[in-house]
């Protein structure tokens, strides 16, 4: 039995780092969120007189320290890898000599699918399956396809090529399927479903979604830390992106691959043995998770009742109220990588393979461009924009309201006409310049 209490000197250690560096990130976030408050005020007409003042002064704040908190993390992920990493993690405090004479523990590595392209889909969990056979340790680990398809030529169809994958890498009594009659709770009811039957096989469980890929050397060694941290109940990875074929897809690898490890570094610090659970590309102690991280419905009504959605955050919530710590861990030999799921095949696509065309909103590049505005009009990024239109209606309506009298109809027309055509005198430009 895993006893949590046995790490409390290396518990309290972390924690006293921890609550310092949380506290240099509240008074960074806190203290520029407040610079720019006492700036906003002193260019508003009023300086915080008004109620409308008031509110946009409110607003601001907590966007302002919303952005900050990103700006910071990623400033703490700079400084912590530009001196060569964390030393107060986890991995630090085991050498490479020390992780290898661990002897590893039986481990259950599950692929809980749902509708998914089979053959792509399999495909990956058939790479991560040669990948840890070539490591030498595949007597240490079991295979689980958990299957949640409804549609019987889709079940049928991963049945079919479960047997043909089984009988390929030699894994009968290995690579298991498993389809639930009834699909309760989506995918935290199908991973639940497989601990209340085969739970107790495994000491350890790596989780996977779909279009995850993980290479043997890392999960490996993922088990070989648990061994040596009993206080530890999830050890997270960090998944990049690969193989993105759209545009968009290309922007968000490119994106993730840029500055995805400051951010990821930067939390990691802050967080330490308090991180959060994403839910995949992790691995789980299994006894105290079937223990401790059972999830019930919510008794509220409409969309605040029923099953918890978003149950990866909860389950570590609930694993460290039992005792257990939570990592977020980023120096693995090789990085955790992550694949964007292809275009669906209902899409036609042209013969270079570039563009797909979606019935509702054009080619694919243009229903991506949509989505992405649409993103953008919800995001913070979006709110800063809005605040100085605001601001700057505000401003010329006090001025004009004072001198002139005219009503806000009026001045928000010529004002609005007036940057209409600004815009269109700048977009005529940009296109003579470009035929030019």
């Amino acid at each position: 039995m895993d006893n949590a209490a046995t790490q409390s000197p290396v518990k309290h250690r972390w924690r006293m780092v921890a609550n310092l560096r949380r506290a240099v990130l509240m008074l960074l976030v806190f203290g520029q969120t407040a610079v720019a408050s006492y700036y906003l005020l002193w260019v508003l007409p009023y300086h915080g007189g008004t109620v409308l003042e008031i509110g946009m002064l409110v607003l601001f704040a907590i966007l302002y320290a919303w952005i900050a908190i990103g700006f910071w993390t990623a400033v703490f992920g700079f400084v912590i890898r530009l001196f060569g990493g964390d030393r107060h993690s986890i991995l630090k405090r085991h050498t490479d000599a020390e992780l290898l004479k661990t002897p590893l523990a039986k481990t259950a590595v599950l692929l809980p699918i749902y509708h998914e392209p089979v053959h792509w889909t399999l495909s990956g969990f058939k790479a991560v399956y040669r990948d840890i056979e070539r490591t030498g340790q595949i007597e240490h680990f079991e295979f689980y396809i958990l299957s949640d398809s409804r549609d019987p030529d889709v079940w049928l169809e991963e049945q079919v090529a479960w047997n043909k994958l089984a009988k390929e890498l030699g894994g009968e009594g290995r690579v298991f399927y498993r389809r639930r009659p009834v699909n309760l709770n989506y995918k935290s009811g199908n991973v639940a479903d497989f601990l209340r039957r085969w739970g107790k096989r495994c000491k350890y469980m790596v989780v996977l979604d779909a279009d995850s890929l993980m290479t043997g050397s890392t999960i490996v060694r993922m088990v070989r830390l648990m061994q040596r941290e009993p206080g530890v109940g999830i050890l997270q990875t960090n998944p990049n992106i690969i193989n993105g074929q759209s545009l968009f897809a290309r922007i968000q690898q490119f994106a993730n691959r840029f500055y995805s490890t400051l951010f990821a570094s930067g939390l990691a610090a802050i967080q330490m043995g308090d991180a959060a659970f994403w839910g995949h590309n992790a691995i789980l102690r299994i006894e105290p998770f079937m223990r401790h991280c059972g999830l019930r419905k919510l008794p509220g009504i409409g969309i605040f009742g029923g099953p918890i959605m978003s149950h990866d955050f909860v389950e570590a919530a609930f694993m460290g109220r039992a005792g257990y710590e939570v990592w977020l861990e980023l120096d693995w030999e090789v990085a955790t990588k992550n694949r964007p799921q292809p275009l669906p095949t209902n899409w036609p696509v042209t013969a270079a393979g570039r563009k797909a065309t979606c019935s509702t909103c054009g080619s694919c590049c243009v229903s991506q461009a949509c989505a992405s505005l649409t993103e953008w009009l919800f995001s913070t990024a979006s709110w800063p924009t809005l605040l100085a239109f605001v601001a700057r209606f505000s401003d010329s309506y006090h001025h004009c309201r004072s001198q002139y009298d005219l009503d806000a109809y009026r001045i928000l027309s010529r004002w609005a006409s007036r940057d209409v055509s600004t815009v269109a005198r700048m977009a005529a430009g940009m296109g003579s310049w470009a035929g030019s």
